[in-house]
């Protein structure tokens, strides 16, 4: 064995250059301290329900998938990136808020211990090579200036590709520095690194074969002596394959669609091709970065043929570098080892083959580790040359030809990282540097409808900004239009289609809104679409179909209980049937309640002769004080944003009515009020004050199903009082409207907990009865698995497999 841990050692001199590389390639984003979030940010922060609650719901974040806790479209399959999380929630706990100016610091930070990491790793491989730390250094330098990083450092959700980078890199360089010295424990910490690697975003899963490539190239083993040495990643792989797959369930994840990647709509020879194009592809945005795009979605790739020009180049480029890294194995080349590290780290990427057919046809961030070897194949092949032409400073002759690549990527890092500024300034310059595909048009125009919504506010100069607010509107259909002409005959979103209906109504062209709205409820779930035609059929008088829409959006996903009621109410008053108006004016008084109502509540009893409820009404409306018009006011802004999910202003106004709440009828009048409360409070993480509030609504009504399940969750999740929990829980099971299946799932999960498996299982199969999850489910199959019950096991691996 050759291999010397002396050579791993590092210089001062070799530090201080990784360390001032590092700073200079961190420099060029410093400008995105100031930047707004943008794309997928929120997906993690601001709009995850989970990390927006700090440090409160950690085990959450592990016990399910990463795509769980978005307030739009969220699942729990797909991924499963908890430290990723983590680092967000942790975030939120130090800050007390999401700041963009905080994420983007973050990365920033990240990207530059990252390159810490690579230089060291870099550095320690050319020592074992005995080459000059010049060459490692530069190689290092080109890849922290190299623009296709732009993405991954500018965007704020990318931190999961900088952590998952960092992490697998560090394990590496510890694995290497105490490779004579394996004693168990170091080797523990090497996969205890690579593990969280692997929980920041699983493309890390390539570094098992990296650490074989190593051991190979580098440190002169055999080659079973190369696979005894990624024993470690194998087994942190192992254990994290083995949770990503009990928790995460195994329904679609919403990202295997054509819309975000060309590949999934083809099969045999297209399909080669096209992977065979979009390889040649990455390989030009790391030679030419130019242009670079946010997205790449339908139809910005074409689909292509086995006789299209670019895909033989393709392959046959492919084929050179196969047959280069081949024939450089046995005599463990750098270049060979330099092409093979690209084919492993890409792979994951490659689309190969339809089981790891991922989301996106082409992302920039992909590139993040594969471009490292483009770095060293430019410059280790540069000095190569050199050497083979006998030039006498071969060192300076590669830093010299490299050097214009250096300043040309650092420049180009610099003006792209601008287009990440906002939203608006990313969209405009996508649908330029990708101007076939639809996602670029379409979140171009959702920006540009933003703008005219806001434009349209202003009333001081109210006909300027309705002027103004319609050319951006129509600039906003015609992109929109775009996107649809890209589209075709493929399958729309409902919200695409929504979008643009809501810019015809604001451009009065209700038969065009009518339309989309339309193809959009052939989702019969999407409410808004719903609600709108509800809307337009009320003005256009057709009274009678409004009713119709309204009751159909009730139905629907997530809807609003108060402007629903309320307009179905109107629309039957409108109707003439005033019986019905009332009925569900009073339904809309349950989530809320404006002057409006009342007035329409007291013409329908008017209009039915029953003159003394309407007095009532109007006896009470007249001679209301300031202080209850106050309070009722509150009360309504509470509820509202509590309905937007806004928990923070929804606290706001309950704190102010929680006081004359009572005066002013309490609970008789105000049904909802506590319980509306009580989750603000625990939404913005006021545990004790929302279990108080739980309590006086339980007091109030013992067989509030509410606030009982939510005091079970306080006492389970926060108290970690499992007894009175299970008190609690069972005690919503004699409540008025229980979820049985929600209470039966809450009492496994208790008694899981505390390792009373009879109990657990007892609950898991009541809940059972009423609904299904592959959680329950899983549960259940390791409960029985931990029982020795063959034949359970095998009921409950049939039901998953299901």
């Amino acid at each position: 064995m050759k291999y010397s841990i002396q050579k791993m050692i590092i210089s001062r001199t070799h530090l201080l250059g990784i360390l001032l590389i590092s700073l200079f390639g961190c420099s060029l984003y410093f400008q995105t301290y100031n930047y707004e979030y943008t794309a997928d940010d929120g997906i993690y922060s601001h709009l995850n329900t989970a990390t927006s609650k700090g440090l409160k719901s950690t085990t959450d974040l592990f016990q399910y998938g990463s795509m769980n806790f978005i307030n739009s479209d969220s699942n729990n399959s797909g991924i499963y990136r908890p430290f990723t999380l983590f680092t967000f929630a942790l975030e939120k706990q130090v800050f007390n808020e999401f700041n963009p100016a905080y994420g983007h610091a973050i990365n920033i930070v990240l990207y530059f211990l990252t390159l810490v990491a690579i230089g060291l790793f870099l550095v320690g491989l050319f020592n074992l090579k005995n080459i000059p730390f010049t060459i490692p250094l530069l190689i290092l330098l080109l890849f922290a200036v190299h623009p296709i990083h732009v993405e991954a450092v500018a965007s704020i959700k990318s931190r999961d590709t900088l952590l998952s980078c960092l992490f697998a890199f560090s394990a590496v360089n510890y694995w290497m520095l105490n490779f004579t010295n394996q004693l168990p424990w170091k080797k523990m910490v090497v996969g205890l690194l690579f593990f969280t690697a692997l929980l920041s975003k699983e493309e890390s899963l390539t570094f098992i074969a990296v650490l074989f490539l190593l051991s190979w190239y580098f440190l002169n083993l055999s080659l079973k002596e190369s696979l005894v040495q990624t024993i470690p990643f194998v087994i942190a792989a192992g254990v994290y394959l083995i949770i990503r797959s009990i928790v995460l369930d195994a329904a679609n994840n919403g990202y295997d669609t054509i819309l975000n990647n060309i590949i999934y709509s083809l099969e045999g020879t297209e399909r080669v091709a096209t992977n065979f194009y979009i390889y040649l592809f990455y390989i030009k945005l790391l030679i030419f970065p130019h242009p670079l795009s946010w997205d790449y979605s339908f139809n910005q790739i074409a689909i292509k043929t086995m006789s299209d020009g670019w895909v033989v180049l393709s392959l046959i480029l492919f084929s050179v570098l196969i047959y280069v890294a081949s024939i450089g194995f046995k005599k463990k080349t750098i270049l060979s080892f330099a092409i093979l590290f690209y084919l492993v780290t890409f792979s994951i990427f490659s689309n190969i083959v339809p089981a790891i057919t991922i989301g996106a046809t082409v992302a920039e961030r992909f590139m993040f580790v594969p471009s490292l070897a483009f770095c060293i194949i430019l410059v280790y092949g540069i000095y190569s040359i050199a050497i083979q032409l006998k030039v006498t400073k071969n060192s300076l002759t590669t830093i010299l030809i490299v050097l214009p690549f250096v300043i040309l990527y650092a420049s180009k890092s610099i003006t792209r990282t601008a287009v990440w500024k906002n939203n608006l300034t990313l969209t405009t310059a996508g649908i330029s540097d990708s101007p076939k595909s639809w996602r670029t048009h379409m979140l171009y125009a959702d920006n540009i409808k933003q703008q005219a919504e806001a434009v349209a506010l202003d009333s001081i100069n109210f006909e300027k900004s309705q002027n103004s607010s319609k050319i951006l509107l129509q600039e906003a259909v015609f992109h929109y239009k775009i996107a649809d002409s890209i589209i075709g005959n493929n399958p729309k979103t409902s919200l695409f289609l929504a979008d643009l209906a809501d810019c015809y109504l604001r451009l009065k062209d209700t038969v065009a809104a009518k339309q989309r709205f339309l193809q959009a409820v052939e989702n019969p779930n999407f409410f808004y679409g719903l609600f709108k035609l509800g809307m337009i059929s009320f003005n256009e008088k057709e009274y009678q179909v409004a009713v119709e829409y309204y009751q159909k959006a009730l139905l629907a996903s997530s809807p609003d209980f108060f402007s629903t009621y309320q307009n179905l109410a109107l629309s039957y008053q409108k109707g003439g049937d005033f019986k019905s108006a009332i009925l569900f004016y009073k339904k809309a008084l349950e989530y809320g309640n404006n002057d409006q109502i009342t007035t329409n509540l007291s013409f329908c009893y008017l209009k039915l002769g029953r003159i003394d409820e309407a007095k009532t009404l109007n006896s009470g409306k007249n001679t209301s004080s300031t202080e209850e018009k106050n309070f009722i006011e509150a009360i309504n802004n509470g509820f509202a944003a509590y309905k937007n999910k806004k928990y923070v202003a929804a606290r706001q106004f309950f704190e102010k009515c929680s006081v004359p709440f009572e005066k002013y009828g309490g609970s008789n009048k105000f049904p909802n009020f506590l319980n509306a409360f009580g989750h603000s409070l625990l939404e913005t993480n006021a545990t004790a004050r929302a279990k108080s509030i739980f309590e006086q609504a339980v007091n109030n009504d013992p067989k509030n199903y509410f606030a009982l399940k939510n005091l079970g969750f306080i006492l389970f999740q926060y108290e970690k009082n499992y007894d009175q929990a299970i008190q609690y829980y069972n005690r919503s099971l004699q409540a008025n409207s229980p979820d049985y299946f929600q209470s039966y799932s809450n009492l496994g999960t208790v008694y899981l907990v505390q390792n009373k498996t009879d109990e657990a299982i007892i609950n898991y199969e009541l809940a059972l009865k009423y609904g299904t999850s592959t959680a329950i489910i899983s549960n259940l199959y390791l409960l029985w698995k931990a029982k020795g019950n063959q034949d359970k096991m095998a009921y409950y691996q049939a039901k998953l497999s299901n």
